[in-house]
């Protein structure tokens, strides 16, 4: 990985996951050696992006977001990170956009940059410091009540559900909690499912955004099915026998592992 990339990646973990990330630790997760991690800190450090510590460093500002977010963000960060470069490069400019809640949106809002002229609206308050700087944007945040389990994921109920009522989007992004074996999007939250009912009907073009462990994982309420996307960005390893029934639903692009975001 270049040392521009590893340190965007380094910066991406601080902001998210407010903790102190320790030398050894990022070394362990990038591949590559302490003396490596520490001259990448000192770059970041010179730019202002991070604090260093005596171990390691941690983000500037204040605030956190939660546990539980937290282990939804660091699970299978690897995918999430391949899905969300290979989802950005579809996004052109002169573009109005919706990012969903989930994890695995702030790596597609990581990797905007250098898209002009994008209007993106989002209850997925954790994007806005995932959003890449370079290019034209202008971002609306949609209200809603504050969601203290997750702390700063999201915005949600029926505030959020009526301003959405009130919008057309030229394409939505979006993640899942769950598909099962007949193709159907499941959420672990019924308000949560209620707002992707809306947002699937306010956008031209619709994209699903879940790695292929999301195939049987738990999720009780529907909210809708790959038929209802145009597009599914997913990475390889699930069953052939299913994707032949999920083909039949909408269009896959299946990123394989050799376009992990450590070998970009």
């Amino acid at each position: 990985m270049q040392p521009v990339k590893r340190q965007k990646y380094i910066l991406n973990l601080a902001n998210v996951l407010r903790k102190e990330w320790r030398v050894k630790e990022l070394a362990d997760r990038l591949f590559v050696s302490e003396l490596t991690i520490r001259r990448d800190l000192g770059k970041l450090v010179e730019k202002g992006d991070v604090i260093r510590t005596l171990g390691g460093c941690i983000a500037r500002g204040e605030g956190s977001i939660g546990t539980v977010f937290n282990n939804e963000y660091q699970r299978n960060l690897e995918l999430k990170t391949a899905i969300g470069r290979e989802a950005a490069k579809l996004l052109k400019s002169d573009n109005t956009m919706l990012m969903g809640d989930g994890s695995t949106v702030l790596q597609f809002a990581a990797h905007l940059g250098g898209i002009n002229n994008l209007k993106i609206y989002t209850n997925n308050i954790a994007a806005i410091q995932q959003l890449d700087k370079s290019g034209d944007k202008r971002l609306f945040i949609l209200g809603g009540e504050y969601d203290y389990e997750y702390n700063m994921m999201l915005l949600k109920g029926s505030l959020t559900d009526r301003v959405l009522e009130t919008l057309k989007f030229d394409s939505i992004f979006i993640g899942t909690d769950a598909i099962d074996s007949k193709g159907q999007c499941l959420s672990r939250h019924e308000e949560l499912a209620r707002t992707n009912q809306i947002i699937l009907r306010r956008g031209t073009k619709k994209v699903l955004l879940a790695d292929h462990t999301k195939v049987g994982a738990p999720g009780n309420v529907i909210y809708g099915c790959l038929s209802d996307f145009d597009l599914w960005v997913t990475t390889e390893g699930i069953d052939r026998e299913k994707m032949e029934i999920y083909r039949q639903q909408t269009e896959i692009m299946e990123i394989p592992p050799s376009q992990s975001f450590l070998e970009s």
